[in-house]
């Protein structure tokens, strides 16, 4: 069995649970702050990897239409309630899926959105991700994709499952990722400061005091496609 389908089998509901209290991240809130909103309003949207779903809702105020997709049903439950709640189940949809399994999705997307779960997937995984994204991505699309980010390519044990790997790539494994694409936008975060960075004036404006240690990193980058 692939380490994603472990991990949706037995990790992504308890993930879930772990984390009640997240809310919208920093990296969403850096992403509506690089469009024009008369540009975000015009787009559809995919999340991969929608935790509790704060930045779905967060997104819902500036896009055409946003879609969630996720490997744990709990994850899907709970924002499939909410979306029924407020109503918006034209703009909104949510999916439990493996996206690095072989799934059918009868949409497209201007842009989709890798939320934080490359950590847990290996680059042959990873290759088929990219594969699948890619059948649902339009021309001229947008991939942003927000992890942990290092120095190096590291590979250890996950704290919460030693059968299971967790992995930390740097910026040109991501660039050779993404062929075909261009890297149009890169922010490097510190994981200390994230909700520090949502309480700012402008979250566009960069970390001065962003640690020089890597094991302390994050990055947001966006890539589009390339209409070569």
């Amino acid at each position: 069995m692939s380490q994603t389908q472990q991990y949706v089998d037995h990790e992504s509901d308890k993930w879930f649970d772990r984390n009640t209290k997240t809310a919208r991240n920093c990296f969403t809130e850096y992403l509506v702050s690089l469009f024009p909103r008369k540009t975000l309003a015009e787009l559809d949207v995919a999340e991969v990897g929608i935790g509790r779903g704060g930045n779905l809702l967060y997104l819902q105020n500036f896009v055409k239409s946003i879609h969630g997709y996720d490997g744990s049903k709990k994850a899907v439950d709970h924002c499939s309630e909410f979306i029924r709640l407020i109503g918006a189940e034209e703009k909104m949809k949510t999916q439990q899926l493996n996206a690095c399994g072989t799934f059918d999705i009868p949409f497209t997307y201007d842009m989709v959105i890798y939320g934080f779960l490359a950590y847990m997937i290996p680059e042959n995984e990873l290759i088929q991700m990219r594969k699948n994204m890619l059948q649902i991505l339009k021309k001229d699309g947008y991939i942003f994709i927000y992890d942990f980010l290092s120095k190096e390519n590291l590979e250890k044990p996950d704290a919460y499952n030693p059968h299971l790997n967790v992995y930390k790539r740097n910026l040109s494994f991501w660039t050779n990722h993404f062929e075909g694409f261009d890297l149009v936008d890169f922010r490097l975060f510190d994981n200390d400061h994230q909700a520090a960075c949502l309480l700012q004036d402008s979250p566009s404006f960069i970390d001065t005091e962003c640690t020089a240690d890597d094991k302390n990193w994050a990055f947001s980058a966006l890539f589009k496609r390339s209409s070569l």
